[in-house]
Formats: C-alpha cells, sequence, structure tokens
C-alpha cells in the first residue's frame, strides 16, 4: 500500500506546477457577460454658504416653514460667499426631535455656472450643529453627474468674512459616475 500512496504524492507533486499555471475561472468572481462598464472617482472641494434665519441677519438665504427651513443656501468654489458662486443648494432642513442639534436634509445641489453648470446633485443627511462635521450621501444627479453615487464630507469652517453671519461649510466632494456619464468621458475634471 505504501508504493501507490507514494506514487500519487509523486505524481502530485510533479503535476503541481502545470495545474497552478492553468487559467481559472476565479480570476474574474463574477466576470460580465459583455464589457464591463468602468466607474470613476471624481474628488473636489467646495463651500456651502448658510445664511441662517436668525433675527440678526440680514441677507437670509432659508425660511422657516413649522418646524422645518426651506433652504436656497450658496455653493462657492472658495470660503468668501460672494465671489466664484457656482450654484445653489435647494430644498429643506428639519429638525429631529428629541436630538438636539441634528438636523436631516434633502437638497438638490444646483450648478449655476462653471464647468458643471445645468448639471444636479442629490443628497441627503444629517446636519449636526454640535459636532460641526459629518457626512451626506449622493443618491443621483442629472447632467454632467448621471448616474452620480457617493459621499460629501463636512466640516464648519471660519467664515472670510467678519461683517456677516454665515455658517460656511468645507465640503470634500466624492462622485463616483459610469462610464456612460458626460464626466467620465470629458477626461480630467478641472474645477
Amino acid at each position: 500500500m505504501a508504493i501507490p500512496s507514494s506514487f500519487l504524492i509523486f505524481l502530485g507533486i510533479l503535476l503541481l506546477p502545470a495545474i497552478l499555471a492553468t487559467p481559472s475561472s476565479l480570476e474574474k468572481p463574477y466576470p460580465c457577460p459583455s464589457e464591463c462598464v468602468q466607474q470613476k472617482e471624481t474628488h473636489f472641494y467646495m463651500y456651502l454658504h448658510q445664511f441662517p434665519a436668525w433675527d440678526n441677519v440680514t441677507d437670509k438665504n432659508e425660511a422657516p416653514s413649522f418646524n422645518m427651513f426651506l433652504d436656497n443656501w450658496l455653493i462657492t468654489m472658495e470660503n468668501n460667499p460672494y465671489e466664484m458662486i457656482i450654484g445653489h443648494a435647494r430644498g429643506y432642513h428639519l429638525g429631529m426631535a428629541f436630538s438636539g442639534g441634528l438636523f436631516q436634509t434633502s437638497h438638490t445641489y444646483v450648478f449655476e455656472s462653471g464647468r458643471f453648470a445645468g448639471s444636479t446633485l442629490q443628497v441627503l443627511g444629517l446636519l449636526d450643529i454640535l459636532v460641526k462635521q459629518g457626512e451626506l450621501v449622493i443618491i443621483g444627479g442629472t447632467g454632467a453627474f448621471s448616474t452620480a453615487h457617493g459621499t460629501i464630507r463636512y466640516k464648519e469652517v471660519q467664515s472670510t468674512r467678519s461683517n456677516i453671519t454665515d455658517v460656511v461649510r468645507e465640503l470634500e466632494v466624492h462622485i463616483f459616475t459610469l462610464g456612460t456619464s458626460p464626466l467620465v468621458m470629458a477626461g480630467a475634471i478641472p474645477i
């Protein structure tokens, strides 16, 4: 019995390099029946300017409505709310009961100038005004951002204008689009 089992071990060792060199069907765990569409990540920064509906604020860009606020916040490429305006965040933020400083937000980021003019992003999430930073989710878009999904990390930063009362959030945007999106087909994205 020792001879046949030794022979099988020898044969296995001899054939092992040939077995390992053979292409495996496991190289692509989920092969596409046709060519797979590639995704592209786009990463950039922009600023969101909220002029709260407080008594001491003159240029309010939100309006109270029951326990929520209707928003038309500015989107800029720089911290200054009056320079390089590229669009608006239109939607609402709703105070969460028993949460302290949490607000549920639903916004459409409407790009009105620059490379993405005419495009939109759908953004949802929670704004925490006590922690002053967090993450929002991108659930869709139009134009250059069709088929978009991704995240936006935000943090409150100091306003560059000391004579106004605005809440400024720096937005770090990560957008994923399919290869069919005009954004991907255009190549590099200088914004």
